[in-house]
This record gives C-alpha cells, structure tokens and sequence, in this order.
C-alpha cells in the first residue's frame, strides 16, 4: 500500500520472446495478464488451448494473489498472428481480452464471426473464470487493419472495447462520428 516494498515478482515464459501486454487484478487480488506468446513451450495450466496455433498467439493467465502460483495459462489463438493487447476482469472472475487477430481466431457467439482482411482484424473474448472455456469471441473490423488496444468491463458484465482502424467499412452503430 506504501510502495516501499515488493510483495512480488516472477518471470514467466518459455523458449522464445513472450511479452505482457495487459494486467487487471481482482477484488481477491489475483492478477490477470494478457499478451503475445511466441514460445512453444509456454507454461499451460489448466489450459483452454495448452499448444501455440500459430508462429505468435495471444495468452491469458491467472495469478494467485500470492504470486506463487497460476489458476490457469492458456494460450488462445488460431494459425495466424494473434495479440493481446488489453485485459480486464469482472466481479465473477471472467476475463475479457482485447487485441489484434488473423484469420481463423476460435470464435464462439461472435458478433462478427468473419475476418474481413487486412493486417488483422480487432477481436474481444470473454474467457470463464476458470480461463478453460471461450464465452464468446468476435472479430471487430473492416477490410484494412483494425486493432482492439483497451477493454473495460462494468458491473452489468457489458465489454467497453477502444482501438484504432484503417477500415472505411468498419462496423458502426448509433455513432457520433459515422465515418
């Protein structure tokens, strides 16, 4: 609470460049963390998706308000590049991330379940508490590249997702600004 010690600190990883990207942490204090894994031997735990599909995936993780040991690890993502870039948690325990995703990103309930094109197409997902299953997944773009880089989540469980786009056609509804 002062900031004059350190309560924890770990490295976390595998055989190649993994980068954090998002952090959230809970009312309990368990630290949710989202980013790019390059590794193919990233550490999985209680995994939804325990192997890497492409040359980079997103991955989500879980850490026990101790620091001492993860609730889970998984790797999430289909045989292109996929990022996660932002994180955040509800009072339940979901995580929601946000990021940049290829063609072929799992999707489950998806708003917009085709990848229009470009470099990548924005994407959000929702993860159970138990990080083991996709609630809902979506892509969120247009034909050029799209990227979700910030998620919030309100008491209600609504995803608030922000980013940039290069799409003239990127997908709008009740706007402000419309194009």
């Amino acid at each position: 609470i002062t900031g004059t010690q350190l309560i924890y600190s770990t490295y976390f990883g595998g055989n190649a460049t993994d980068n954090a990207r998002g952090i959230a942490v809970d009312r309990e204090g368990s630290a949710y963390i989202t980013g790019i894994a390059r590794s193919t031997d990233f550490p999985t735990v209680n995994a939804m998706q325990s192997t890497r599909e492409g040359n980079y995936d997103a991955f989500v993780l879980k850490v026990h308000p101790s620091g001492s040991s993860l609730a889970y690890s998984t790797y999430l993502g289909g045989p292109a590049a996929d990022y996660g870039y932002a994180i955040d948690v509800d009072t339940s325990g979901n995580a929601y991330v946000a990021g940049s995703a290829g063609g072929d990103f799992p999707m489950v309930g998806a708003v917009q379940p085709e990848y229009r094109g470009g470099d990548g197409e924005a994407f959000f997902a929702k993860l159970n508490s138990g990080g083991t299953a996709l609630v809902y997944s979506s892509y969120l773009g247009g034909s050029a590249t799209d990227t979700a880089s910030g998620i919030g989540v309100d008491a209600e469980g609504n995803a608030y997702i922000v980013g940039y786009t290069h799409s003239s056609n990127f997908p709008s509804v009740s706007a402000f600004q419309p194009a």
